[in-house]
């Protein structure tokens, strides 16, 4: 039944007619009539309205099922019940929040740690690392300034601070997948979608059309 219906019934059952109705709600009868047929679109001011001048409550009006104070104690606990859990998952999503953005600082920590030692290995001279492509890195001091350079730079959070130019900071990236151990680190957090670092991904993609490509 719908609320249309469940009005009629109540009326019925109360034997109230649709002119008591009407001087209830202060309006003429052909008004009352038309706002009783309106169901599912009457407002809750109006369900409110009508609820009392049939002397029922807008559960009943809405449900059908009687409002005693048993019933609402039932529904009392269900809401308590339901406050309780919607109170649980925010603090969960809250905590997951949390977790999350220190979980993405400590990964971009670690790719910082990485540039950084790959870096400082092309530096100190490291003859792994001495070759045609980071023979082309060149590190500037911040605060000092270079005309030659891209003016966009990447810089490292720690006291040895450089500047590398996106071409530089490209080859830094590459240099991510030549090494095993750091390689099988990043590979963990690329599958994981733990880095959005286009850089880096573009790196990957490369490295792995490599290997394809010696196969």
């Amino acid at each position: 039944m719908d609320i249309t219906g469940r009005i009629e019934y109540f009326r019925a059952a109360n034997k109230i007619r649709k002119a008591d109705m009407a001087r209830a709600l202060d309006m003429d009868a052909s008004h009352y009539s038309k706002l009783e047929q309106r169901g599912e679109k009457l407002t809750i001011e109006q369900l409110e309205k009508i609820a009392f001048a049939l002397g029922v409550s807008v559960i009943e009006l809405l449900t059908g099922e009687p409002q005693n104070d048993e019933r609402v104690k039932e529904l009392e606990k269900e809401v308590d019940l339901l406050t309780t859990n919607l109170n649980y998952y925010v603090k969960l999503e809250s905590l997951y929040e949390e977790r999350r953005g220190n979980r993405e600082s400590q990964i971009q920590s670690y790719l910082h740690d990485v540039r950084e030692f790959l870096a400082v290995q092309y530096e100190i001279g490291i003859a792994k690392y001495i070759n045609k492509e980071t023979g082309q890195i060149t590190k500037v001091k911040v605060g000092e300034s270079n005309s030659e350079l891209d003016t966009e730079y990447f810089t490292f959070k720690y006291d040895r601070e450089f500047l590398f130019t996106k071409d530089e900071l490209a080859t830094l990236n590459k240099l991510m997948f030549s090494d095993s151990d750091i390689n099988w680190h990043i590979e963990n957090l690329i599958k994981l979608g733990l880095i959005r670092d286009e850089g880096i991904l573009y790196a990957y993609r490369q490295h792995l059309k490599s290997l394809y490509d010696e196969e």
